[in-house]
């Protein structure tokens, strides 16, 4: 199914069925609501618009001053194909990411994985916080994306305070 205009078509025929506006719909009003609730309950980050994707990944940064002035970013990204949940830090651009994936190369990172420098790769640092989530439970995955957000916020600061006297 090389031909752009047959995959069209079969795009059309799940359409038609419904249930994939209905989820790509919850998954963005999902998204919505973490980050107006992070943003409002977080006043001392910057945070960033949703970014709604390509029905790959959707997400939004939640950024700390401290991490922002090495122009550093953390995003929230629901990875639609996956359907799992991961926080990863990221650079303001590829320079930047490139600096920090050398800096932080070889350190402990706790969970966490360093990303590869490639097309495509907008990652310094991975986690997976949830994998196939329960969304018929939003209030409970909320809280648990919440705090593994925070709490990997937490981690980096600590990280970057011992690579670069954050």
């Amino acid at each position: 199914m090389d031909n752009l205009n047959e995959k069209i078509k079969r795009y059309n025929d799940e359409l038609k069925k419904g249930y994939l506006q209905d989820a790509y719909r919850g998954i963005m009003e999902f998204m919505s609501g973490i980050r107006t609730h992070l943003a409002e309950g977080h006043t001392e980050m910057a945070a960033g618009a949703l970014y709604q994707g390509y029905m790959d990944m959707t997400f939004f940064t939640i950024t700390p001053e401290t991490l922002k002035k090495q122009r550093l970013k953390v995003a929230l990204v629901y990875l639609h194909e996956l359907n799992s949940f991961e926080v990863w830090l990221s650079g303001a651009n590829r320079q930047v990411q490139s600096d920090f994936l050398r800096l932080l190369k070889g350190r402990d990172l706790t969970g966490c994985k360093l990303s590869e420098a490639a097309p495509g790769i907008d990652s310094i640092i991975s986690k997976t916080i949830a994998e196939d989530p329960d969304f018929s439970d939003m209030e409970s995955l909320r809280t648990r994306l919440q705090d593994e957000a925070m709490r990997f916020i937490a981690d980096m600061e600590g990280l970057l305070k011992d690579a670069v006297n954050l």
